[in-house]
């Protein structure tokens, strides 16, 4: 009698099938976390953008004029006093995610959006990319009453 032929286990090759079957799924698993991961940066990114915006317009509606600016290093969105030139509230930006401000008719950067004091700022579009493919716009500040470059 052969003493392997009742002896309770699995074939190697069930074991290989099982094994390539979870690599397989992990695979997967692992490819769509990373797109959901950058998409939670946008998103982030973008809503940071937005609550501070909100922000400007509070404050500058309280009595002063205040600018939205973008820092370089590191990548932050930073909320300034535009007469004393004082840090409001600086908020650091998502690990590689570029936030540009542009203007909507000229098309061109923005480096600053200036809110006066009735909370009003020129239109400017929001563009927060995560590498080559991924980008998403949105329009903000949607008053329009002062010109870009304006003294609030």
């Amino acid at each position: 009698m052969d003493p392997r032929k009742n002896a309770p286990g699995f074939t190697v090759l069930e074991l290989l099938a099982v094994v390539s079957l979870l690599s397989l799924a992990m695979a997967l698993g692992a490819t769509r976390l990373g797109v959901a991961t950058d998409q939670a940066h946008l998103s982030r990114a973008l809503a940071d953008l937005l609550e501070m915006d909100a922000r400007a317009r509070l404050l500058g509606r309280s009595g002063g004029a205040v600018c939205l600016s973008l820092g370089s290093d590191p990548a932050r969105l930073v909320l300034v006093c535009a007469r004393a030139g004082d840090i409001l509230q600086a908020t650091a930006l998502p690990r590689d995610v570029l936030v540009r401000l542009t203007d909507p008719l000229s098309r061109e950067a923005l480096d600053k959006i200036r809110f006066d004091r009735a909370g009003r700022s020129c239109d400017y579009w929001v563009e927060v990319r995560l590498g080559d493919a991924q980008e998403r716009r949105t329009v903000a500040g949607l008053t329009g009453l002062v010109a870009k470059g304006a003294e609030p």
